[in-house]
């Protein structure tokens, strides 16, 4: 076992061409010093509703979704509020998103919509004023926009605000 101190270097490739570089073996565990930024899990956001959003009958609307918590890659837009993928930046996504009804609703759905179309949905039956979450895994191309979607067939409602309530998140997994 050799022990060899500190490896300094600005660019590190594999002898090949696409050959590949492995580091540490089974069982290693690797530590980044603090304040390293590591691009890990990037872009990544968090944002919620920041004041009551009234949600007409039958009808998908999107989520006002207008307070952002953070925002690595400023991807998502308080004002379409809506999550872009930014260039170089094409995957795999997780995202996630709740919303609560401010009052009583027959069903309400909590949907997550890729480029104007739902892709995955959460819903919720005959409950009072409940929280409704939905999650996504999604493979996102450069340009692709995500949004968080609300249902609900009872009569005009609104969604409650605050962070507790009506948010929306999500972050790249990889590729």
């Amino acid at each position: 076992e050799h022990n060899m101190g500190t490896i300094k270097a600005t660019n590190i490739e594999p002898i090949a061409d696409n050959g590949t570089i492995t580091l540490g073996s089974s069982g290693d565990t690797f530590s980044l010093g603090s304040g390293v930024n590591s691009q890990l899990l990037r872009p990544s956001f968090q944002a919620y509703l920041g004041s009551s959003q009234s949600i007409g009958v039958n009808t998908n609307t999107t989520v006002a979704i207008d307070t952002e918590e953070f925002d690595t890659d400023s991807a998502f837009n308080v004002s379409n509020y809506r999550f872009t993928v930014p260039s170089g930046k094409a995957g795999k996504y997780l995202f996630y998103g709740s919303i609560t009804m401010a009052n009583f609703f027959a069903y309400a759905v909590c949907s997550i919509f890729k480029n104007g179309s739902e892709i995955r949905r959460g819903n919720a039956v005959r409950a009072d004023s409940s929280g409704v979450g939905c999650v996504a895994l999604v493979d996102l191309a450069v340009g692709d926009y995500v949004t968080l979607n609300a249902y609900q067939d009872q009569s005009s409602q609104a969604l409650q605000q605050n962070s507790n309530f009506t948010y929306f998140g999500g972050y790249r997994i990889g590729t």
